[in-house]
């Protein structure tokens, strides 16, 4: 089976990590750090939450300014209006 990360900067790896488990998503403690929190969306598929600095490291090109470009765009789906409010 292959595996998806989609990498994301952040200023507040924590922060970043309440707002995708406060989804209903898992933390993966084993590929987590103080540099980045890797949140598993099913059984293929995880998003890698990683401090700016980091990201710009391990890409080797600069972040974004969010003010002016898109670093990525990316939907989740849920079954019910009701789901996104919670």
């Amino acid at each position: 089976m292959r595996s998806t990360f989609v990498s994301l900067p952040t200023r507040d790896v924590a922060r970043a990590a309440e707002f995708f488990t406060g989804l209903g998503f898992a933390l993966n403690p084993q590929a987590s750090n103080d540099r980045q929190a890797c949140i598993t969306l099913n059984e293929a598929s995880s998003v890698m939450l990683q401090a700016a600095d980091w990201f710009a490291e391990f890409t080797g090109s600069a972040v974004a300014d969010p003010t002016v470009a898109a670093e990525v765009s990316m939907g989740i789906t849920v079954d019910t209006r009701a789901e996104v409010d919670d």
